[in-house]
Order: structure tokens, then C-alpha cells, then sequence
């Protein structure tokens, strides 16, 4: 882990004008700091002309990264013309990128948009996994489906999933032991954001990509990682009723008890009655036996 604080801070500082016919806009990297890390401002269109705008981190491989910061974000249809003007000063982690803000449909009254973005960096800290590290990156663990290897602690791996828990208790993975651990299952990026959670950091899981998230759920659950496995209910509980009705299956696969009772209760009868006996296609994936009781009772609820 390397810390920096002040007095080392500098200004990184974008001015983006995005046009109504961009999907994307994208301003030159610019690097901060010792870690030489690369930055980038991000306005990204959304469905009903929403704009999500983020600030995106470009290298940050094999590293877990958390900041100190202060930014001032100005959004202006014209010179004379602010329509937007936020400061914020907190703590956050950084999985590749940080949504600081998304303006309704701004461009309704506009052809043109200029983002400004100012940000002050007062103290980073970062995990490097990238290399064998005692005491503090000291499992090596080989990613199989990208070929990828990255060096965890192993108490918060023995700790955190009882996945591991049950394999150090083999005589192949004694204390001192350097031999690697190979996972067959889960991709890399997905194995990433579950080490934010082990490490502590919290990460905004609206800004991570959906297909990463999904894949991150499943390989806590086949990690047995509980910690992520709640992380991950916490945010699906905040999804709008059209998504969230999308991870029943999954839900009940990782004993997600909350969320498979907020899917019920926002099911229709049609939605319900598809998961009953007489569907067996989909009653006979569900696997905890209160899943099965709820999903009647919400039924009898229906009728």
C-alpha cells in the first residue's frame, strides 16, 4: 500500500463542450501524481437525452485505488447561461471511473453543453497487487480466463470467503507457501471489484459495467464470499422494479433473501404465476426452499 498527502495535491483541471448529437465526449488524459494515474472527463448520453457525467480513471490494473478530493463542477449552455454549479469534498474509491453527476435531459432548451471540471487530489492511497508483497499481497492468484495473476493478503481472503478458508486448510497451501492458486471460474475485472469490497473500500456499483457486476455476483457466491454477496443485495434493493425483477433467479441461486422477497412483491400475478409448480422450466431452478414458500404466499396474496 503507498499513501500520499498533503501538501502534495494538484489541479486537474477539463472543459468539454458536448453537442446534442454526441453519445459519447471523452477530453484528453490528463496524468496526476507520483502514481502517474490518467484521468478523463466523461460525458456519456443515456436513455430519455439523460447525461451521466463521470470522471474516468485509464490505468489503474492490478491496483486498488482511494482518494482524498475536492472538485468543482460547472455545466453551462453558454457563457452567461449556468445551469449547474456543484463542490464536493469527500472520500471515494475509484473501479475505473466516479459519476459526480446526471442533468435531466439538458440539452432540451440547448444544441451545445460546456462541461468544467476542477479537481484538487488531497491524498491517495493505493494497493498495488501486481507483485509479492509478505505480509500484505501474499497469495498469488492466476485468473485462468484472462491468464491474469494478482497478489491478495491472505487473511482477508481466509477471512472474508470460505472458499479460501477451505483451501488453506489443505497441506498444498501451508502459511508460508507460494504456491498459486488457480480459479477456473470468474473474470478478471469481476475478481477486482470483489477485492474493493474485501479491502474495505467501497466502490459506487452504478458506475461499474452491468456485465461485471454480474459476473462479480457469481463468483461471490461461488467464493462463498458473504461480504460482497451483501454489498452486492444492498445496491440490486436500490434497482427500479424493471431491473430488479431481472435477477429473481440469481437472487434466490446466492441467498439473497431481502431481494427475493422485494422481486415478489413487485411481481404481477402473470410474472408470479410463471414461477409456480405448473411452470416447472422455472419453478425447478429455484433453489431455497423459502423462496418456494414465499412465492405461494405472494401468490395467495394475488388472488
Amino acid at each position: 500500500m503507498t499513501t500520499t498527502s498533503l501538501p502534495y495535491f494538484l489541479p486537474f483541471l477539463a472543459a468539454e463542450e458536448f453537442l446534442a448529437s454526441d453519445a459519447e465526449l471523452r477530453s484528453p488524459p490528463q496524468t496526476v501524481g507520483d502514481d502517474q494515474l490518467e484521468w478523463q472527463l466523461n460525458c456519456q448520453k443515456r436513455e430519455g437525452n439523460n447525461i451521466d457525467i463521470s470522471l474516468d480513471l485509464m490505468n489503474y490494473a492490478s491496483k486498488l485505488y482511494w482518494v482524498s478530493w475536492k472538485y468543482v463542477l460547472t455545466v453551462k449552455h453558454d457563457v452567461n447561461n449556468e445551469i449547474l454549479k456543484q463542490t464536493v469534498m469527500n472520500s471515494t474509491s475509484f473501479f475505473s471511473s466516479q459519476i459526480l453527476r446526471t442533468l435531466d435531459d439538458p440539452l432540451a432548451r440547448s444544441d451545445t453543453l460546456t462541461v468544467y471540471l476542477s479537481v484538487r487530489f488531497y491524498r491517495s492511497c493505493v494497493y498495488d497487487l501486481s507483485d509479492l508483497r509478505p505480509n500484505s499481497a501474499d497469495f498469488p492468484i492466476k485468473l485462468c480466463s484472462e491468464n491474469k495473476v494478482v497478489y491478495v493478503p491472505r487473511a482477508i481472503l481466509g477471512f472474508h470467503c470460505a472458499y479460501f478458508e477451505g483451501l488453506f486448510n489443505l497441506d498444498h497451501y501451508t502459511e508460508h507457501s507460494q504456491q498459486m492458486c488457480e480459479l477456473e471460474k470468474g473474470p478478471y475485472w469481476s475478481f477486482i471489484l470483489i477485492l474493493y469490497q474485501l479491502h474495505g473500500i467501497d466502490v459506487d456499483l452504478r458506475s461499474v459495467n452491468s456485465q461485471i457486476f454480474k459476473d462479480a455476483v457469481e463468483l461471490a457466491d461461488y467464493l462463498q464470499c458473504d461480504t460482497s454477496i451483501q454489498l452486492f443485495e444492498k445496491h440490486l434493493l436500490t434497482l427500479a422494479n424493471a431491473a430488479i425483477k431481472t435477477w429473481f433467479l440469481t437472487a434466490d441461486r446466492c441467498r439473497m433473501v431481502k431481494l427475493v422477497r422485494k422481486i415478489l412483491s413487485v411481481m404481477t400475478k402473470d410474472e408470479i404465476t410463471a414461477l409456480t409448480p405448473h411452470h416447472q422450466k422455472y419453478f425447478s431452478e429455484v433453489n431455497m426452499k423459502d423462496t418456494v414458500q414465499d412465492i405461494m404466499e405472494r401468490m395467495m396474496e394475488l388472488l
